[in-house]
This record gives C-alpha cells, sequence and structure tokens, in this order.
C-alpha cells in the first residue's frame, strides 16, 4: 500500500514460488520437511490470492536503503500525493452504494474495492514497514468519548483477531518481543496491537474488509527499516515464512457450510448470526454473508460452543447448537423456509 515499504512486496512474490515448487517436491524430500508440506497442502485447500503491490507509483519513487520517510519524496504516496491507507470509506458510510462508496476515491483504491467485493475472501492482510508487529481492528474509535479515552477498539470478533494476530508473531523469531528490534517504537506484548490503541487511522484497507464484507484482515510491518537494503531480504523471508503459512492456515478454522431454500436452492445474502454460549447473551454484532454462486458461507470462530442461526430478510432459520472444533473446521447447512 505504501510504496516505500515494499518488503510484503518481496515475501508475497517469494511464497508463490515456494507454494508451487513444495507441490513439486519429490515425495521423500518432502516428507522431511513438514513446513514444505504444509505449504504444498494449501493448493488443495485453500484459494489463495496474492497482490504484490497497490501503489507502483510509490515503489518507483522509493530508495533502497531508506529507513524512513512519509511523504511523496520517499514513496510512501500514490502519484496524486495520497496515502491509500486513509482512503477506503469508514463505518459511518456504511448503507451507502457502490457507488456512492467509489466517489472521491483514488483510482487503486476503487480497483481494490472492486476485487475485494467481488471475491468472498475468509482472511487476508496487507503488508507495511516501519515497525515489527501484527495490527487487528478496529483502526479507529466508533465513540466520542472512547476517542478521548484510547485504549482498545474491540470488535464484536475481537477473540478471533487476537488469536490471528498472536498466530503470526509467535511462529515469528523475534516479533513477540521488537523491543530490542525497533526502539523507537517500544514493547508490545505478545507483538500484537489493536490498530486504534497504537494510533488512530480512519479510511484503512483492514477495517474497510471488516465493516463492508466478510474478510478479516491483519495489517503485519514486518521491519523496523521502510525500505531495507536488498541484502535483508532473504533474513525477512526466512523470519515470516513460517508466520506466513500459519496465518493462511487460519483460514480452515471455524464453521462452513451452506445456506438453500426447501427446494435446495442457494440463497445469496443470508446472514450468519452466531453467538457463544456461556460467554455471549446477544447475537454478535457482525455477520457474514452467504456468497452469491452456491450460497456457500466460511465464519472463522475460536474453539468452542456456540449457537447459530441463518437469516435472510425477515426468514429465521432453526438455532443450532455446534461446538467448533479445536482444529480443522465444522461443517454447518442451514435451510430456510419461504411462505408460498
Amino acid at each position: 500500500m505504501h510504496g516505500n515499504e515494499p518488503t510484503g512486496r518481496e515475501m508475497l512474490i517469494h511464497l508463490a514460488k515456494y507454494i508451487v515448487l513444495a507441490n513439486k517436491m519429490p515425495t521423500e524430500d518432502l516428507k522431511r520437511d513438514e513446513l514444505a508440506q504444509r505449504a504444498a497442502k494449501l493448493l488443495t485447500t485453500t484459494d489463495l490470492w496474492l497482490l504484490p503491490t497497490m501503489n507502483p507509483d510509490g515503489f518507483a519513487r522509493g530508495k533502497e536503503g531508506r529507513c524512513f520517510g512519509s511523504n511523496y519524496a520517499a514513496g510512501r504516496t500514490n502519484e496524486n500525493r495520497i496515502d491509500l491507507n486513509r482512503n477506503f470509506p469508514t463505518w459511518k458510510q456504511k448503507g451507502q452504494t457502490i457507488s456512492e462508496l467509489k466517489q472521491g476515491k483514488e483510482h487503486e483504491t476503487k480497483l481494490m474495492m472492486d476485487w475485494i467485493l467481488k471475491h468472498p475472501f475468509v482472511l487476508s492482510a496487507n503488508f507495511h514497514d516501519g515497525a515489527v508487529l501484527a495490527n487487528y481492528p478496529y483502526d479507529d474509535y466508533r465513540t466520542g468519548d472512547a476517542r478521548k479515552t484510547g485504549g482498545v477498539s474491540r470488535t464484536p470478533d475481537h477473540d478471533v483477531f487476537v488469536h490471528l494476530a498472536k498466530t503470526y508473531t509467535s511462529n515469528h523469531p523475534y516479533m513477540e518481543d521488537t523491543s530490542k528490534e525497533c526502539e523507537h517504537w517500544g514493547y508490545f506484548r505478545d507483538g500484537i496491537t489493536n490498530g486504534a490503541d497504537w494510533y488512530e487511522v480512519a479510511g484503512g484497507m483492514q477495517d474497510f474488509n471488516y465493516d463492508f464484507t466478510n474478510a478479516m484482515e491483519l495489517t503485519i510491518e514486518v521491519s523496523c527499516c521502510k525500505y531495507p537494503e536488498r541484502n535483508r531480504l532473504l533474513d525477512e523471508w526466512q523470519n515470516n515464512v513460517n508466520s506466513l503459512i500459519s496465518y493462511v492456515e487460519q483460514a480452515q478454522l471455524g464453521l462452513r457450510g451452506f445456506v438453500k431454500d426447501e427446494s435446495n436452492k442457494p440463497i445469496f445474502g443470508a446472514d450468519i448470526q452466531v453467538q457463544k454460549l456461556g460467554e455471549e447473551l446477544t447475537w454478535r454484532q457482525k455477520n457474514v454473508t452467504s456468497d452469491l454462486e452456491l450460497g456457500r458461507y466460511w465464519r472463522i470462530l475460536m474453539p468452542g460452543n456456540y449457537k447459530v442461526r441463518a437469516v435472510k430478510g425477515n426468514v429465521i432459520s432453526e438455532e443450532s447448537d455446534v461446538q467448533v472444533p479445536n482444529s480443522g473446521y465444522k461443517r454447518l447447512d442451514f435451510q430456510l423456509k419461504f411462505l408460498q
């Protein structure tokens, strides 16, 4: 997103190569390499989309070895001098049409919005440099009082986001404690931070994904130096490869299934509502919706017992009590009965 923070760009290109080559490894070699086994498995379990950069103009202006810089000359912004991670629609615009949401947005942002809204992504991440940590939503505060007092701006899926962030940092050699690696930022417990608690951002891409789609997104900061020397790239790849694979694997957690009517026809736009038994008194105030093609849904949830239902308009399915397993996912289908 920021042209002068290119480490993630290089890591994603290498990740594609790593996964493909792992799938081609001789069986005996693959048996001896557990991480390569997991990478190869992704090709049969996960639809993986990789976008190395959304700001090629800024990247062209960036300077190798320049560790700081947050302006046009440094390469942070696009050619119109806009910070693309402040350019997405915010929660205040929910309910607007896609055309309304796009008004005044940069060309790069519009293309990303089309891509994000077109595909039913489950999990995503965007990569930055300038720190070493995992940042989870919300990136801004939703009330004026919270803005004054600071602290964590919690999403309804706070438990899931904390788990996702810790998954990335715990599989990195030092991201859990980067106080010595990035002295200018100080210490972050477990190497994670809530976005708003760190510093408030309005119009960020991770909040857009969560507010307007089914996707859960983190912002990953992978290098203290914004634009490190190229001789650092192999080290950064080795630091992050286990985290990358482990993070993608989290898309397989929770619930998934189909929503159909009594004629077995798929239903688009049905909300999947959840409530964690023993912990939540009301339905969680964030839903995922079934997709247009097959009426499919995916919802990442932490292990535990939940009450779940599907809702389309004023039609509500029967409630199901379901146990989400410690690993893998639980299949749960719904049938909605519409009055003739």
